[in-house]
């Protein structure tokens, strides 16, 4: 039977910021939020909290709109039209969760306004 080894050479290298003269240094994050900050580290209920009814609206919209996508990609006599339709309302309401959950974390923690 054979073993995995790991090599002698191998290297762990941790995360770091650029140096400031480097060019990735000019599309690394900003340094700091530039509004203020609510809440640094938010958690879902606090987040959830904070979600008004326009991210309401992006999610159903973003829902609905994969739903009518999944029926024209399903095709007019094709038997599979609305599990096509329910699956892509699925992923289009996971995808809208996953941006509104973004933009209102990143709000909270002052990178946007």
């Amino acid at each position: 039977s054979s073993t995995w080894a790991y090599p002698a050479d191998l290297v762990v290298v941790k995360a770091s910021r650029p140096p400031a003269d480097s060019a990735m240094s000019k599309t690394w994050p900003s340094r700091g939020p530039k509004y203020e900050v609510i809440d640094p580290a938010p958690e879902l209920e606090t987040v959830i909290k904070h979600m008004g009814i326009r991210h309401y609206a992006i999610i159903i919209g973003g829902t609905g709109a994969s739903y009518l996508w999944g029926l024209t990609a399903g095709g007019p006599f094709n038997p599979f039209k609305y599990p096509t339709a329910n699956t892509a309302a699925i992923i289009g309401n996971l995808g809208a969760i996953l941006f509104v959950y973004q933009q209102v974390s990143f709000k909270l923690m002052g990178y946007i306004e």
